[in-house]
């Protein structure tokens, strides 16, 4: 039994934190999205900067949903993220899909 005493925290973002701590695979993409907001955030000179980012975060969750679904390994989750982390600064976008060992 994990026993919690944290001053401020509700029940609801205690859950959360334990949460997290199980599921390596949320773990991975909030570590993911909250460094990709960070570059957003340091990027608003690029043109479109916004409509990218909304790219990366649609094509990053459906990669979080195949890993989750066990489609794709948590390897390759982690490879399709750090394939993807310079989006802002490509002009094609952002991949799809990881296809490196995805079963089918």
């Amino acid at each position: 039994m994990i026993t919690f005493i944290k001053i401020g925290k509700t029940c609801k973002e205690l859950s959360y934190e334990i949460k997290l701590q199980n599921d390596e695979i949320t773990k991975t993409y909030r570590n993911a999205y909250k460094t990709q907001n960070a570059k957003k955030q340091r990027n608003k000179h690029i043109p479109d900067i916004e409509s990218k980012f909304k790219n990366w975060v649609s094509n990053a969750q459906k990669q979080k949903q195949l890993c989750t679904d066990k489609v794709i390994s948590l390897e390759d989750f982690k490879q399709w993220l750090k394939d993807n982390e310079n989006w802002y600064l490509k002009k094609e976008g952002v991949k799809n899909s990881c296809t490196r060992n995805s079963k089918k």
